[in-house]
């Protein structure tokens, strides 16, 4: 993995092209990449939508993990804004950057 990077959009944004095309561009740069949803079913509903669309379509490309998709448990889109969930998901995926480069 390269770099990482921090992308933003909204769960209705989701199922967007434009959000879609930035990720896989993200992707196929090598960049470390990981979109985080709130559990409201506002944002899950378009996630599920986004995840059947990529298994009938593979609309986020051949560069797609699971780990590129987080849940955060109990929290509304903006509970999202919060430094220390911002923060746990960092650690995670620089973590699973220096993994997959050992």
């Amino acid at each position: 993995m390269g770099a990482t990077k921090v992308l933003s959009c909204t769960a209705t944004d989701a199922r967007d092209a434009v959000h879609l095309l930035r990720y896989r561009a993200a992707k196929q740069a090598g960049l470390a990449v990981r979109i985080v949803f709130s559990s409201a079913e506002d944002e899950q509903a378009p996630l599920r939508g986004m995840l059947l669309a990529h298994i009938d379509q593979e609309v986020l490309g051949p560069d797609f993990v699971d780990a590129d998709i987080a849940t955060e448990p109990d929290t509304g889109h903006f509970d999202l804004l919060d430094v220390a969930v911002i923060e746990r998901h960092l650690v995670e995926v620089f973590d699973g950057v220096r993994i997959a480069s050992v």
